[in-house]
């Protein structure tokens, strides 16, 4: 089974306005490149990781002041799935 070093772009989404606020992270599939090795795919993903500056988040933990260009570079045994699937409910 192949590995796949997928590039997401990151974003923090607000949820609504239960107990005072809340928000939710969501990433958006960029690429996805299937790698054979799992030493391949690490070598892929700090190369990635670099071209894309994505070592961490631009966007405060707290707060939906975000201008866009967060990536994020995950290796995963599935191709780059966009997230969430559904938009979360606060419960």
């Amino acid at each position: 089974m192949p590995f796949f070093v997928n590039v997401y772009e990151l974003d923090r989404c607000y949820g609504g306005p239960e107990e005072g606020g809340w928000y939710y992270d969501a990433g958006e599939a960029i690429r996805s490149h299937p790698v054979p090795k799992r030493v391949l795919a690490d070598k892929l993903a700090a190369t990635l990781r670099a071209r894309y500056d994505a070592d961490a988040p631009r966007y405060p933990a707290s707060s939906v002041c975000y201008e866009g260009g967060a990536f994020g570079v995950y290796v995963e045994r599935h191709p780059a799935q966009s997230y969430p699937v559904a938009r979360p409910r606060y419960e």
